[in-house]
Order: structure tokens, then C-alpha cells, then sequence
């Protein structure tokens, strides 16, 4: 097994830049993406991916998933911690389709589905299984197909932490 180890350093600066902002600033306070341009591996993305506090809206998700440096893996895991589900009764192509209060969801699956579509991965392999990931699919009639590599297992490196 291949592992990257992030350094605690590192981890530290995710952390201190990403985690719960919202509860650390005022209510107008915007992440920094200079800051987030720092991050400077695809394993530094995906673990800020894996921490992120999704209450603290989706601009920074929205950032790693416009990143070169964003994994299959990384936007796997996005996509299946945004709860597909309730959103394949969204049209992809309209934002106005999906309410306001699940919004920030909206934008990462968007984000991702345009991902698949223009084939825009980093080439770097994080290893990703979505076994424990995948929600149950109900809804009826679904306007967009869920990509099948999205159920795949993704061979590459495990990422550890310092």
C-alpha cells in the first residue's frame, strides 16, 4: 500500500484557513482563495474535502472542485456527501430548479457533473471506496443519470496524517 502522509504543518494550515470559519469570523467573512491557492497537492484538497464543515456553505468546495489538482476521488466524495438524491429532480443546467435552502449542495453536484463532463481530474490516484458513501437512490423520473464511475472503488494512494 502506497500512502502520502500529509505533515501536521500542513494540516494545521487547512485547518486553520477552512475548518468553521464561519464560527471563527464575522458573519461577512470570506475565505481567502490566495490562501487556498497555497494548497499545493492533490491529498492537501482532499483532505480539506473530508473535514470541510458543509455548514459553512459550498464556496470553498466549489474551489477544490475547480482546482487541477481535484481527484476522481476527491469529487466523488463530494458528490456523495452532497446527498444526490433529493437533487436528480433538479435540472442541471438550472440553478432556479433546486430551492434556495439546498443551494450550496446544488452547486457542488453541478460542479462535479461538469467535472465528468469535461474528463478534468488530476491525474494523481487517492485511493476512494464509496461503499460508505452511496445514499439509496428513490427518486423517480430522475432529469440526470448519476455517472457509473461514481460507484466505482478508485485504486491510488491512501492519504495519512502526520
Amino acid at each position: 500500500m502506497t500512502t502520502y502522509t500529509i505533515s501536521k504543518l500542513r494540516q494545521s494550515f487547512v485547518e486553520t484557513h477552512f475548518l468553521g470559519w464561519s464560527l471563527k469570523k464575522p458573519g461577512d467573512f470570506i475565505p481567502d482563495k490566495s490562501l487556498f491557492e497555497k494548497l499545493c497537492h492533490p491529498a492537501e484538497l482532499h483532505y480539506l474535502a473530508y473535514i470541510y464543515n458543509w455548514d459553512d456553505g459550498s464556496l470553498v468546495l466549489e474551489w477544490i472542485l475547480e482546482s487541477n489538482l481535484c481527484t476522481k476521488s476527491t469529487a466523488n466524495f463530494l458528490f456523495w456527501r452532497a446527498g444526490p438524491d433529493y437533487y436528480l429532480k433538479c435540472d442541471l443546467d438550472d440553478l432556479n430548479t433546486c430551492d434556495s435552502y439546498n443551494l450550496d449542495g446544488f452547486r457542488v453536484i453541478r460542479k462535479v457533473m461538469e467535472k465528468y463532463r469535461l474528463n478534468n481530474f488530476s491525474e494523481y490516484a487517492i485511493e476512494f471506496d464509496p461503499a460508505g458513501e452511496i445514499e439509496s437512490i428513490l427518486t423517480k423520473e430522475p432529469k440526470w443519470k448519476i455517472p457509473q464511475d461514481m460507484y466505482s472503488f478508485i485504486p491510488g494512494v491512501v492519504v495519512e496524517l502526520e
